[in-house]
């Protein structure tokens, strides 16, 4: 990890879904006008909207969620939280309830000033 503060977006994952898609459009509009921003997918590790973003020269973080069986999944908790303790956004943006869920108690205590959730129905 090489910075901290700025914006991370926070996805379900890196396929192409409305919300993946969406949630990258944003992030390149907002990386063009040189504003710092982070996404990271809490379900998988890679996918076309990560290889997009990442030519863009937006940092992407995957954590694999759906890839861990029980006992890896306890670890991804430990990884989710220290990686936002270490990071300390200003801003957190998820895309979807399911992703505020597992990020809103890493992003309040990494000291978030401002936590967003857009639903997609």
């Amino acid at each position: 990890m090489s910075k901290t503060g700025g914006i991370v977006e926070v996805l379900y994952s890196f396929d192409l879904g409305g919300s993946e898609i969406l949630g990258a459009r944003l992030a390149m509009a907002l990386r063009r006008r040189g504003i710092p921003i982070t996404c990271i997918s809490v379900h998988h590790y890679d996918g076309p909207v990560r290889r997009q973003l990442e030519a863009e020269g937006i940092e992407c973080v995957g954590f694999g969620f759906n890839h861990r069986g029980r006992i890896e999944r306890l670890r991804w908790h430990l990884e989710l939280r220290r990686w936002f303790l270490g990071r300390r956004p200003e801003i957190v943006h998820c895309q979807h309830a399911l992703t505020l869920i597992k990020c809103l108690r890493f992003a309040r205590a990494a000291g978030a000033r401002t936590i967003i959730m857009t639903e997609h129905t």
